[in-house]
């Protein structure tokens, strides 16, 4: 008789949880009046459909190709610093920017082999990331007239 009390105890969980779970689907009626089931069909076509209005355009990238600086400084170079950089543009700004993706990395590059070595004259091994994310947006936007929101610096390794 001990032996049967937990096996009849394991049964009633196991049914009282099948019920919820049917009553909970719909698929067998709330006869507690627990209100754990679907609403009734009545409610449902009473309740105005909400549409939601699409999201506004997310911004896109344009990766550009990856930057090898040398860093010059008393009489030869000091280091090597590999950069790599996205724009971050307005919806459809990708393409308008698609054809000066050379001219940017060039810019890019000039501006950064005459900066850095004046910037990292104090020892620095790595540039502080903050300066040259402001730099370089400056200089693309001085550059190109499609509007840029963001540089977005990826990696920084300096050799």
């Amino acid at each position: 008789m001990k032996k049967l009390i937990p096996i009849a105890l394991a049964l009633i969980v196991v049914a009282a949880a099948a019920w919820f779970g049917l009553t909970a689907l719909g698929l067998v009626p709330d006869s507690l009046g627990l209100g754990i089931g679907p609403p009734p069909a009545e409610q449902q076509a009473a309740e105005p459909e909400v549409k939601e209005e699409p999201p506004p355009p997310a911004a896109e990238f344009v990766q550009l190709d990856d930057l090898i600086i040398p860093v010059i400084g008393g009489g030869g170079p000091q280091r090597t610093l590999y950069l790599t950089v996205r724009l971050k543009v307005p919806a459809g700004g990708q393409a308008a920017l698609a054809p000066e993706k050379a001219r940017i990395q060039d810019v890019f590059f000039r501006h950064l082999y005459d900066f850095l070595p004046r910037h990292m004259a104090d020892g620095r091994v790595q540039p502080d990331l903050e300066v040259l994310k402001s730099r370089l947006l400056t200089v693309v936007r001085r550059t190109v007239e499609t509007p840029v929101n963001e540089v977005l610096i990826i990696s920084v390794y300096t050799r």
